[in-house]
């Protein structure tokens, strides 16, 4: 026998997701039942209204039958015993009230009153009793039934013989709720009159429309009920999945979220808002974000708060730090939004919080080595000014001393043997003229080569110690004055130089004319010796900045060695051009400090492509770098 397997538990989802729709539903089945409530109490009150008015038509009509039957009664008295004297006394007719009970009995008793409980009494008081002299219900007409004259039950009779006219709602002899008309009848030494029906028999019409009016209104209530939960239930879903949707996010997202009522107490917050704080739920609902935020802090988070809820910005980013419970800082960046009711009151605050802590301090750590690393490069650049300089003078004296020791050697060799000694002499002395001669040549080389880097590393280290002097910059005629200075070389390398209309630039005219005078000359120096050197400088302007590019037909860079060759000191082909390799990490200097850049295409065997880019505009060229 095998048992049925236990069912799997719902998942979690499920239970939220119906606990969740059951709290979106409970207003409704609540709204529902207050709209049963409503429609019973407003059917209930309508037929209270009308079965009141029910009764006071009742008793009116109770009343003018009343009165018109005592005067008829009185009529007939005064006929009785106005004609009495002409019948003797024991007529059939008997004394006058006899006669005109007798009359009266005859005419009831051939009529049926309306009403199942409607009663007619004619009656007496005799002594301390209560006479029925006349009776007449559903029953038939009878008389003779005798009560106390001090009975608590039969109030309408008792005012009638007490010689009141009125209606009332009151219990009549046999202690049940009529509403009766009395009326006194002045005949006979005072008889009363009373005309009644039962409460309940005016009131069960009104009962059974209202238990129909009840079940109308629970049945029309009911598929109205049932039409609208069908019409707005999957409008319910969706707003019970948006709603877990929502929760879920609030709970789990990976940034801090509280709601912040207007005056900055807490109403809501995450469990991540709790782990950036260092608080717990029930600490935060019980204190105030200005609480927690650093004292360095709170004017500028007063400020936002501030014109947030004047309306003066929709929403504000700031960053600030919060005091966490156990006294450390923590730095967050806080993006808050106002929601507003629909009268436009600010509801609270939503704001979102990230943890920008290790941000701050790498920013901080960046920003510290920037320093550190501008304070070495200006040591730097002053060492290398200093040793430049210092530089000059040996070289300087170098120079000199190797046209001396040329000078020397000339007299030397001519204090020595004539050609006419021996060959063993002349063969030494000629090979120690030539070992000079190369020696100096070395020597003369190396000390040009220093020379050039000396004066290179100057025109370096004299760009950081310049501020340049930014002004508007004619490129047409900057690069016709390029062109003009490089004229002898261009000639020599029998190149072809084409300049299209240049868009002007915001610099320092002397530094950008010294960016250009070093792209033409590299475009010079490295021109392929096989095929035309045709350089092209042409511009554009988008009104922020200018970009200029400098093409060439020269032999090209390896793609791997476009960064390489803005580096300082490098040298495509040491062999093949001279230089110090500074030309093109001048114009990265330069640049840098003109807020540009320079960018390179290039192709073995093809020719390059340089970009420079500089400020169109003083507002870009003073933006900070």
């Amino acid at each position: 026998m095998h048992l049925p397997a236990r069912p799997e538990p719902l998942p979690e989802e499920l239970h939220e997701s119906n606990h969740s729709r059951l709290g979106l539903w409970r207003p409704f089945l609540l709204l529902t039942a207050i709209l049963v409530v409503v429609a019973l109490a407003a059917t209930g009150l309508t037929v209270a209204v009308l079965f009141r008015a029910a009764l006071n038509e009742t008793a009116a009509r109770l009343q003018g039958f009343a009165q018109t039957y005592a005067h008829l009664i009185e009529e007939m008295a005064l006929h009785e015993e106005r004609f009495s004297e002409y019948f003797p006394q024991n007529s059939e007719h008997g004394p006058p009230l006899a006669a005109t009970l007798k009359q009266l009995r005859a005419a009831q008793q051939r009529s049926k009153l309306a009403g199942l409980t409607a009663e007619l009494i004619l009656a007496q008081a005799r002594g301390d009793s209560i006479i029925f002299l006349l009776h007449h219900s559903q029953n038939g007409v009878t008389s003779g039934t005798i009560l106390p004259l001090d009975t608590g039950s039969a109030q309408p009779l008792q005012r009638a013989l007490a010689g009141y006219s009125g209606t009332m709602v009151g219990h009549d002899y046999h202690g049940k709720r009529v509403v009766a008309a009395f009326e006194p009848v002045q005949a006979f030494g005072g008889l009363g009159l009373v005309v009644e029906i039962a409460v309940a028999e005016v009131r069960a019409p009104f009962l059974s429309s209202w238990l129909i009016a009840v079940g109308a209104t629970l049945a029309l209530t009911f598929l109205g009920a049932l039409l609208f939960f069908r019409i707005t239930g999957p409008m319910v879903r969706r707003l019970a999945h948006s709603e877990q949707l929502h929760r879920r996010t609030f709970e789990q997202t990976a940034v801090g979220v509280s709601l912040v009522a207007p005056d900055g107490r807490f109403l809501k917050v995450n469990q991540r808002y709790c782990e950036i704080t260092g608080r717990t739920p029930q600490e935060l609902l019980e204190t105030t974000s200005l609480d927690i935020t650093h004292p360095d802090d709170r004017d500028s988070h007063l400020e936002n708060v501030r014109r947030l809820l004047a309306g003066e910005t929709e929403t504000y980013k700031l960053d600030k730090r919060y005091i966490r419970k156990d006294g450390s800082t923590v730095w967050v960046c806080v993006a808050a939004s106002l929601i507003r009711d629909l009268a436009g009151r600010p509801q609270h605050i939503i704001a979102v919080v990230e943890d920008i802590t290790a941000r701050r301090q790498a920013e901080d750590e960046s920003a510290r080595l920037a320093r550190e690393l501008h304070e070495r490069n200006i040591e730097l650049e002053q060492l290398i000014y200093a040793a430049s300089h210092d530089l000059r003078s040996p070289l300087v004296g170098v120079s000199g001393f190797i046209g001396e020791l040329k000078h020397s050697l000339a007299k030397l060799l001519a204090l020595l043997p004539r050609p006419d000694a021996s060959p063993q002499l002349s063969r030494d002395v000629a090979a120690l003229e030539s070992e000079i001669a190369e020696s100096l040549h070395y020597i003369e080389a190396g000390t040009a080569r220093a020379t050039a880097l000396q004066t290179g590393l100057l025109r370096l280290s004299r760009l950081s110690r310049a501020a340049p002097q930014f002004k508007k910059v004619d490129m047409n005629r900057l690069i016709a004055d390029v062109l003009a200075a490089t004229e002898f070389a261009s000639r020599a390398a029998d190149a072809t130089i084409e300049v299209g209309d240049l868009p002007s630039c915001i610099g320092d005219p002397a530094q950008v004319e010294q960016v250009f005078a070093n792209l033409l000359d590299n475009a010079i120096k490295f021109r392929d010796p096989v095929r035309p050197l045709v350089i092209r400088i042409t511009g554009t302007s988008d009104g922020k900045n200018a970009t200029y590019c400098v093409s060439d037909t020269g032999l090209g860079i390896k793609p791997e060695l476009h960064q390489k060759v803005l580096q300082p000191f490098f040298r495509v082909d040491e062999r093949r051009v001279p230089g110090e390799g500074l030309g093109l990490a001048i114009v990265v200097r330069i640049l840098s400090h003109h807020h540009g850049h320079i960018s390179i295409e290039s192709e073995p065997d093809v020719g390059s492509r340089f970009h420079v880019t500089l400020p169109a505009s003083e507002q870009t060229c003073r933006r900070p770098t």
